[in-house]
């Protein structure tokens, strides 16, 4: 049967209007419709977004709960609620900086800035451009001081890295970022040009300026940080490269406070500050054919100490006794180092039969999220601690989690049901534990004392007065509030027999 006229758009039919051409007014949006997104736009598309990844429900648990602990359901709301303003301000602090670059964009570039950028690609000049007058100069300061020759007169291998890790970094737009106190990452690299290392690496043949190439290169590649061979520096080395491509302002803070300044000030959870302190007990002592920067082991190890020193043990097989280096941190105080590194509570909970089901949705929830953080891997004896990136579907809608290797600094992808099944636990933040965080505090022994911890007991550093016990115990080491009782109970993460 013949189509009726008019069916084929081709065929007009006398009288019909003409339909209108495509990107004519007739069809094209409104005039507000096309116009660029401002800061009102962007910040309600941010908080749609963040409704949209906060409706994600974790599943109610199959087994009894007892009485919670100090994360109530309050508490955990109340984390939820600092989450919240974290990410608000955020958003707030990122709609800043876009409008300051496009302003920035309309300076011209001086005759200095031509001739610096001549050699650099179409991304990296556009980057440079949205830099300040005065930026451009601080950049072209760390840029030069970055650059030193090999005894031949060339310009040497780790110097050339380091001037294209600092050209990836402006272009990945790093370099603008803030730390805790508003201090830009370029900042802190301008602040360090021409300092002496700290006292401690006095005679360790160390070198500011290649420190500061080595920063750089942990800022821009994932792939620069990474745990030493034969070391069990997992937890330190998963939550630097979390710090550096996370938060790079934080970062530079810690990171140059550390080797220039031997020590740093770490802000936890509940706005009290403890101090991180240089340790170079590490320094030079991998071995293997692929090992550290200098500045990957003077930093982990200063986190390992930190973590070892300030949190309770607990009554790990693996935990780090009589200054013996070599084992690995336990689940407590990788919780500890969590919190006290970005500034928001963890949850360090261990997988077990009873709490498998709730365990596990909570972290596929949080991972669907968005949300980093450590997830300790193993199987028999011994762990190994990666940092969880997301988890999404693939092509075929087929759940995978990605995730980096703090053994290698890459990022590694593996099906949300092979890597489920490998978790023996995990330090997650707070907004995404639910009744996880508090509600199995039992009377075992964790803190190696005969003692119970009291629910969320490590968050600070230094100075929190001892925790209550239900019943007259032995001498106790001090507990310090902001943990969970939920850590690692059978194998310290990064244990003697495991990698680490």
């Amino acid at each position: 049967m013949p189509a009726p006229i008019g069916a084929d758009p081709k065929i007009r039919v006398p009288g019909a209007s003409r339909p209108p051409k495509v990107g004519s007014a007739a069809t094209s949006p409104p005039a507000d419709a096309r116009r660029r997104p401002g800061p009102t736009d962007k910040a309600e598309a941010g908080k749609a977004e963040r409704g949209r990844r906060r409706s994600l429900e974790i599943p109610a648990p199959d087994t009894p709960t007892v009485p919670t602990g100090v994360h109530s359901s309050a508490e955990t709301r109340e984390a939820r609620k600092r989450a919240e303003d974290r990410e608000d301000r955020a958003d707030a602090r990122a709609e800043r900086l876009r409008e300051r670059r496009r302003e920035n964009e309309k300076v011209p570039l001086g005759e200095a800035d031509e001739r610096f950028v001549e050699e650099f690609n179409k991304e990296e000049r556009a980057a440079y451009r949205r830099l300040s007058p005065a930026e451009r100069e601080k950049f072209r300061k760390v840029y030069e001081y970055a650059y030193y020759e090999k005894q031949s007169g060339e310009q040497a291998g780790g110097s050339e890295s380091a001037q294209s890790a600092l050209r990836s970094a402006l272009k990945q737009g790093a370099m603008q970022r803030v730390d805790h106190n508003g201090t830009s990452v370029l900042d802190h690299f301008a602040r360090r040009v021409g300092d002496g290392l700290a006292p401690g690496l006095k005679g360790a043949g160390l070198d500011g300026r290649q420190q500061l190439g080595n920063m750089a290169r942990e800022i821009a590649f994932a792939s620069a940080t990474f745990q030493g061979a034969g070391t069990r520096d997992c937890v330190a080395a998963s939550m630097e490269l979390q710090l550096a491509r996370r938060d790079p302002g934080e970062f530079m803070r810690v990171a140059t406070g550390l080797v220039f300044d031997g020590k740093a000030t770490l802000h936890g959870p509940d706005g009290r500050d403890s101090i991180m302190r240089l340790d170079a007990g590490a320094l030079k002592t991998d071995v293997g054919p692929k090992v550290r920067s200098t500045t990957n082991q003077l930093i982990q190890q200063s986190f390992m100490t930190y973590a070892r020193e300030s949190f309770p043990a607990g009554t790990d097989d693996n935990r780090w006794v009589g200054g013996e280096r070599g084992t690995g941190l336990t689940m407590r105080q990788a919780e500890g180092l969590y919190e006290n590194l970005t500034g928001g509570r963890g949850a360090a909970i261990k997988v077990t039969e009873a709490n498998s089901h709730e365990t596990l949705a909570a972290i596929l929830a949080a991972g669907k999220a968005g949300g980093r953080f450590q997830v300790g891997l193993g199987a028999g004896e011994g762990g190994h601690m990666v940092t969880l990136l997301g988890v999404a579907r693939d092509r075929k809608g087929r759940l995978v989690a990605r995730y980096s290797d703090s053994a290698t600094g890459k990022t590694r992808k593996m099906s949300w049901n092979e890597f489920k099944e490998r978790i023996k636990g995990a330090v997650i933040p707070s907004e995404f534990a639910g009744q996880l965080a508090g509600n199995r505090a039992s009377t075992e022994d964790f803190g190696g004392t005969n003692t119970p911890v009291d629910a969320g007991a490590i968050s600070l550093g230094a100075g929190a007065a001892p925790a209550p016990a239900p019943a007259p115990p032995p001498p106790a080491a001090p507990a310090r509030p902001g943990a969970s009782a939920n850590y690692w109970r059978g194998r310290g993460v990064g244990g003697s027999s495991g990698r680490g």
